[in-house]
């Protein structure tokens, strides 16, 4: 868990532990799960982060996953093709080097989002011509 980012964000806002801690946990609990000695439960632990803006996955180290940053970016780039994003999608997109990824999983998925984005532009364009 990397506790260092959390102390960071903490100290960025402003807060010192016991603000922070104010109506979640005790400032020795908070204490605590700074040096290291003991981490509080996940409710807990929400509601820091959250009172923070810091999302929990910065907590935790990506270790052992390749492509991280790509499946972020289709992470991204699939809620914006289910909210009709299209374009903030394709521009998304557009930032990956598919060439650098050999996992065919991945680049399923990518081929998907790249028909999806086909088959809107193809029937925006023909809707345009025919109209």
């Amino acid at each position: 868990m990397n506790i260092e980012r959390f102390i960071e964000a903490r100290r960025q806002k402003g807060f010192s532990q016991n603000d922070l801690a104010e109506n979640i946990c005790t400032q020795a609990t908070l204490s605590r799960f700074e040096n290291n000695s003991q981490v509080p439960n996940l409710k807990i632990l929400i509601k820091l982060c959250e009172r923070l803006d810091l999302p929990l996955s910065e907590l935790f180290p990506k270790v052992g996953i390749r492509y991280t940053d790509v499946i972020e970016i289709l992470n991204q780039a699939e809620f914006l093709l289910i909210t009709s994003e299209y374009q903030k999608a394709k521009n998304l997109m557009e930032t990956i080097d598919i060439c650098k990824i050999e996992d065919n999983d991945i680049l399923l998925r990518f081929g998907i989002f790249c028909f999806v984005l086909i088959c809107f532009y193809s029937s925006f364009f023909y809707s345009c011509i025919v109209l």
